[in-house]
């Protein structure tokens, strides 16, 4: 828990933790500064969505779901709401759970029609400050998939990540040597830091510069609900490259 609790911690100002490796308060603050931005209000206890564009939209959905550690639906409602551009539109209220003791998760996901245009999850809990039943959560390893592309001393790759039956917590993605067994650096990620809940897929896009040869290229992917996984690559040399 020790470990865990030292990867889990960011600082709000830091977005680096040297100078070229970023930690997961970068990816959050990206999650935060999206444009159109399904958001739960922890004073009011009420879904927001945020619109910060100069665009306006209507007829959005905010679907909120709450599981248990076990990754069960224990609650669920959607709703529809026009965001107007610049402007913070508040929703419905979030039910506290009956039953649960601890931690818990909240997922919010945003539609236009039927096209998911994102979605935000919350580490929630009942009790004060104590989140220390995420260490229950039940094992489970994602399925996952990868391409790797090189062209010249450029690598590209595209990581699918997909859950199951259980929640899938707080996955980082990390490159390594084989040779050496150090970490590639700087790595350019989409996303990073991910949780999936059951039936979740997450795509990851990620690139870096190396002159090292495809088959010295390592990808792990390192879980709170899982051991260290190395993923297998498919790797794809371009046409273009001699």
């Amino acid at each position: 828990m020790a470990r865990r609790a030292s990867e889990i911690k960011v600082d709000g100002n830091i977005l680096t933790s040297a100078p070229i490796e970023v930690n997961a308060t970068l990816y959050g603050t990206k999650k935060g500064c999206e444009p159109l931005h399904p958001m739960y209000n922890l004073i009011s206890k009420r879904v927001e969505l945020l619109n910060s564009s100069l665009i306006s939209y209507s007829g959005l959905t905010v679907k909120a779901q709450l599981y248990n550690l076990n990754g069960k639906i224990i609650w669920e409602k959607s709703d529809k709401c026009d965001a107007l551009s610049n402007t913070v539109s508040p929703m419905f209220e979030i039910v506290k759970p009956t039953g649960i003791y601890g931690a818990y998760f909240l997922k919010l996901t945003l539609f236009n029609k039927n096209v998911q245009l994102t979605d935000n999850i919350y580490w929630l809990t009942t009790k004060d400050k104590d989140y220390s039943q995420l260490e229950q959560l039940p094992a489970t390893k994602p399925k996952t998939s990868l391409q790797l592309n090189k062209e010249g001393g450029n690598y590209t790759g595209t990581l699918e990540l997909a859950a199951f039956d259980n929640i899938s917590f707080f996955n980082r993605v990390k490159v390594f040597d084989k040779r050496t067994g150090k970490r590639i650096l700087p790595v350019h990620y989409s996303d990073n830091y991910v949780t999936l809940m059951p039936g979740d897929k997450k795509i990851i896009k990620f690139e870096f510069s190396s002159s090292i040869d495809q088959q010295d290229v390592q990808v792990f992917l390192d879980s709170w609900t899982s051991d260290r996984m190395e993923i297998s690559v498919k790797m794809n040399r371009s046409l273009r490259e001699p």
